[in-house]
C-alpha cells in the first residue's frame, strides 16, 4: 500500500486544535445528539450514531482525562458538529477489545442530498451501505457511522488528497484510542490492513 504523507500543516493543526477545545467547553446535553439508535444484545450494550460525513477532531478531554471524545461532520451541514464519549474502564468486568471497520446492508436506503460545488447542481444520492468504525468492548460496541469511509477502497478515489486526509486521521484515531485504553495497536494499524483487504 502507498504511504500516505504528512499532510496536516502546522496551521491546520494548531486550528484543530482550538476547535478541539471549544467542543471540550460545550455543555454536555450536546453529547447526545449523535446516537440514532441503542439496543441490547443479550447482555451487551449497542450505540449506532448517525451517518456522519467524516472525522472533525478528536482526543483526550482536557478537563475530563478519563473521557475521550469523537467529533463528526454533518453530511448535510459540514459546520454542523456533533460528539460522542469513550470512557475508561475502571471495572474489571469490561474491557476494550479494539477497533473494527466495515458496512451495514440497510433494509430501506438513506437519501442524501447535498449541493456539489464543482458541477454546480444539487446532488441525489443513496446510501444502501453505510460504512463504520465499531469501538468494540466486552460490554458493547459503538458503531459510527462514516460516508467516506467508502472512499477509501476505491482505487480511482484512493490517492486524492481529501481521502489521503481521511486515511491519517483514521490511523492518528486509532493510536490515540489504542493508548487511551492502554492497549498495544498491532503493527501497522488496522484500517490499512482493513484497506488492502477490501479496496477494489
Amino acid at each position: 500500500m502507498k504511504k500516505t504523507n504528512k499532510l496536516l500543516t502546522e496551521f491546520e493543526r494548531k486550528n484543530m486544535i482550538c476547535q478541539l477545545k471549544n467542543l471540550e467547553s460545550k455543555p454536555k446535553k450536546n453529547f447526545n445528539d449523535s446516537f440514532s439508535k441503542i439496543e441490547k444484545e443479550d447482555a451487551r450494550t449497542i450505540y449506532h450514531t448517525k451517518i456522519f460525513n467524516d472525522l472533525f477532531a478528536f482526543g483526550v478531554n482536557r478537563r475530563e482525562e478519563d473521557k475521550f471524545f469523537v467529533a463528526l461532520r454533518g453530511v448535510f451541514n459540514s459546520d454542523k458538529k456533533s460528539t460522542f464519549r469513550l470512557f475508561s474502564i475502571e471495572k474489571e468486568e469490561d474491557r476494550f477489545l479494539g477497533m473494527f471497520y466495515g458496512f451495514k446492508r440497510l433494509k430501506t436506503s438513506f437519501i442524501l442530498r447535498y449541493k456539489d460545488d464543482t458541477k454546480k447542481s444539487d446532488v441525489t444520492t443513496k446510501i444502501y451501505k453505510p460504512y463504520y468504525i465499531e469501538f468494540r468492548f466486552k460490554k458493547g460496541s459503538i458503531f459510527c457511522y462514516i460516508k467516506a469511509i467508502h472512499s477509501l477502497i476505491k482505487k480511482e478515489k484512493f490517492t486524492k488528497k481529501y481521502v489521503q486526509t481521511l486515511l491519517e486521521r483514521i490511523m492518528k484515531l486509532e493510536d490515540e484510542v489504542y493508548k487511551f485504553y492502554d492497549k498495544r495497536l498491532p503493527d501497522g494499524g488496522i484500517i490499512t490492513k482493513w484497506i488492502e483487504k477490501n479496496q477494489r
